[in-house]
């Protein structure tokens, strides 16, 4: 899940790339993040990678967050697995 705030005046668009992990981010219900101007979206997402890229109990993983092809931001979050 996330939650996205835009201050500005002008409406947005957002995409969410991997970082530091080969995999996709898909939006859930979707296919497009526009953010109101002055307004803010909460959503949830999945996260797809090869099961061979989990080789800690818990993976960091790094997404990037793009608008009109520049980076404007790094999230941080972490995959927690496999429990053997």
């Amino acid at each position: 899940n996330y939650r996205l705030l835009n201050k500005t005046y002008q409406d947005r668009s957002i995409r969410f790339e991997p970082l530091n992990f080969k995999g996709t981010i898909s939006l859930v219900g979707e296919a497009k993040l526009n953010i109101p101007k002055q307004g803010a979206v909460s959503r949830s997402l999945f996260i797809s990678m090869d099961e061979q890229q989990v080789t800690k109990r818990k993976t960091e993983l790094q997404i990037g967050v793009y608008e009109n092809g520049k980076k404007i931001k790094n999230i941080t979050t972490a995959f927690v697995g496999p429990f053997n």
